[in-house]
């Protein structure tokens, strides 16, 4: 996989995850797309620690790198999530309706699950495996700074 798969490779919604398939246990870049328009560039198993287990009998269990940055971000929970803040703040806030509004300040809509909702109707994701965490920063970088041919990511471009 190259740098231009972030752009040309094969797109995956986020309605659809399953299908996408992303492994566990891999570091990786990921870009984030709405149509044709590049939203977000990431990075996820920049810390993946493989150790085989002490019990031959027990299988190891996986660590979700990529795959769970990914989830992560389908979920739509802004909880420690700049993605999903940037979704909402971008978004979704600007499409809410005045009822809408009040009902969120009552406790009666989550912005969580807008959020989740935008996500899955307007978002897909392309990805490519990593040696390393440090590559994937790399990679992350140059991203950010507009290294593919759509140019430097919407919610989080490089200065």
């Amino acid at each position: 996989m190259s740098i231009s798969d972030l752009e040309t490779g094969q797109l995956h919604t986020f309605a659809d995850f399953a299908a996408a398939a992303v492994p566990k246990n891999i570091a990786g870049v990921y870009t984030i797309w709405q149509g044709g328009r590049f939203v977000y560039v990431g990075i996820g198993g920049t810390r993946i620690r493989y150790t085989e287990p002490d019990d031959e009998a027990q299988p190891s269990r996986p660590v979700e790198g990529l795959h769970g940055r990914l989830k992560q971000h389908r979920n739509g929970d802004r909880s420690g999530d700049k993605f999903c803040i940037y979704v909402c703040d971008r978004f979704v806030l600007p499409s809410l309706t005045p009822d809408e509004i009040e009902r969120v300040g009552t406790g009666d809509l989550s912005l969580d699950k807008l959020t989740r909702d935008w996500i899955h109707a307007h978002l897909a994701f392309r990805y490519i495996r990593t040696h390393s965490g440090d590559e994937a920063r790399k990679i992350e970088n140059e991203v950010k700074a507009g290294a593919l041919t759509a140019g430097k990511p919407f919610l989080n471009p490089s200065p």
